[in-house]
This record gives structure tokens, sequence and C-alpha cells, in this order.
């Protein structure tokens, strides 16, 4: 058997607050909807299910034996639908009630610490899970799909049309050695010179 075209999930939503309400009013009030709006998605799904809900007393709907096994059925329905878009979305990353963050080990000083506290004072159910690495394995993470969400020095490395990429801040990285240091007249400095270096 196949379903009726007519048969609609916001049909179903207006008819399981209308049973809830008891009349065309509250539901529509409930619904946001004028009471011809409530009354045609009712009359339109007694025709998609091609059976009578309801029958009229004067202006009242009075819901038949039919209405309360759909009632029944339909609160299911509704139900396994959240749960089912849920779920998808946390498979795919989005609405989990987790988050596994990555970060470079140079910003949990500040930045991280700010950066959860933020998180937490707007989603307080969140659960935070922090790994700590270097640029190359994160991003390496991110792509697998086991990590959610990476913090971490924008270069080549970052590079990616896959990825969504928001500035957070711009830093400067300088040099500090002793005055009496050979490097200390240098304005510019290539690192590789320091490698055999043991300050």
């Amino acid at each position: 058997m196949e379903i009726d075209e007519e048969l609609t999930l916001k049909k179903i939503q207006i008819f399981l607050a209308f049973m809830r309400c008891g009349n065309l009013s509250k539901t529509a009030a409930e619904m946001q909807l004028s009471n011809v709006s409530v009354h045609k998605a009712l009359h339109s799904l007694e025709s998609a299910l091609r059976c009578p809900l309801f029958k009229n007393e004067g202006r009242n709907l009075i819901p038949l034996k039919s209405a309360y096994v759909f009632e029944e059925r339909a609160q299911k329905i509704v139900q396994d639908i959240f749960i089912t878009v849920n779920k998808t979305r946390e498979a795919a990353g989005f609405a989990a009630k987790v988050l596994h963050l990555g970060s470079l080990y140079s910003l949990t000083v500040n930045t991280i610490p700010n950066v959860i506290s933020g998180l937490k004072l707007r989603r307080s159910e969140l659960d935070i899970q922090l790994l700590l690495s270097s640029n190359q394995d994160l991003v390496k993470k991110l792509k697998a799909t086991e990590l959610d969400a990476i913090i971490v020095a924008l270069n080549e490395t970052t590079q990616d049309d896959d990825f969504e990429i928001l500035p957070m801040f711009s830093d400067d990285i300088f040099l500090a050695v002793n005055k009496d240091s050979k490097y200390a007249e240098f304005k510019d400095i290539d690192l590789s010179l320091l490698k055999e270096e043991t300050f």
C-alpha cells in the first residue's frame, strides 16, 4: 500500500494538536494558523487516510474511534521522527552532546580555557573532550572526523577546501636572546640557523 502524498507530517502535527486542544480555535492558536487552515488540514488528512476521523455536531468536530487509534500511532511516529533526526545529526557531528576539540599545546594557557568557558556558557550540557597535538596531526584527525573542530595555526597544512576556517586572532612570534648574543643584531632570523644552539 502506497502512502498518499497528502499525508504529511505537518498535518499529523495539526491533528495531534487538535486532539490535545479539543477545538479549532485553541489548535489554531497553538499552531499559529487560522481556524480555516486547521479545518482544511484535518479534512485533507481524512481524505489521505480514506476514512473519517471526526463527526460533526453543530460547529464542533467530535473524534471517532478511528481518531483515537490514529492519535496513538501518530504520537509514536512523530516521536520516532524526532529521535531519527537527532541520531542522524549526531552521526554527522551535529547536535551531539560531546564536542571533540583539538588544539595546539601552546594555546592552553589562555586561548583554550577562554574558548571552553565560553562554550560552557552557551551550551552548558556540552561535554568537551580536548585533544592536544601538533598542527599536522590535528588536521589529519579532523579530516578523518575523529575531531569536530580544531584550533591551530593557519599555514600550508590547514589549507583544505573541505574545511571552514574562521580566524580567531593573529599573533607574532619573537626570538628573545641575551643582548650579548650574536643573534641580537639580527632584524629577522631563519630559525633553522639555531638548530645547534643549546641556550
